[in-house]
């Protein structure tokens, strides 16, 4: 069995299936968030990802964003506006408008809720790794994560040494 990681597909639907069509059945893949927005099919490849039992999906910045606003749709029937403007600002508007047509909407968006902000892989030579989509202190408690320390895991770019 392998065992790989990846991140940032970005709506390139076709970059995943090239990644499936390299696994063999006993792999996993550590994907490490942000399957959707920029690319052609976002909502597609947030839902492909989402879907397979070898991708083990952590959130990331987008996902984050995503839930954000579809929590207000879901709610209230429309997003707030300054998720719904975070979101497009970072070429979201088109993975939120694909999402809201979709039926399974509630299904996936409680998925994508209870995603993982970190994810803890022990490696052959019995190394640990954790592994998230910005960052991660070993000093914080990530995870038990709070407000500030989600930041550091899922939108966090500079990193402390």
């Amino acid at each position: 069995m392998a065992t790989y990681a990846c991140s940032d597909l970005h709506g390139m639907l076709h970059f995943y299936k090239a990644i499936k069509e390299h696994l063999k059945p006993e792999d996993k893949v550590f994907y490490l968030g942000d399957a959707g927005d920029r690319g052609p099919h976002p909502w597609e490849t947030i839902k492909a990802v989402l879907d397979d039992p070898q991708f083990i999906y952590i959130k990331g910045n987008h996902e984050d964003m995503l839930i954000k606003t579809i929590e207000g749709y879901l709610y209230d029937g429309m997003p707030d506006y300054h998720d719904f403007h975070l979101l497009a600002s970072n070429d979201g508007d088109t993975t939120y408008d694909e999402a809201i047509r979709d039926p399974d909407l509630r299904a996936a968006y409680e998925k994508l809720c209870k995603l993982p902000l970190i994810q803890e892989y022990i490696n052959t030579s019995n190394e640990r790794i954790v592994l998230s989509h910005a960052g991660f202190t070993p000093w914080k408690s990530a995870f038990y994560a709070d407000d500030e320390e989600k930041k550091d895991v899922v939108y966090d770019r500079p990193h402390p040494k």
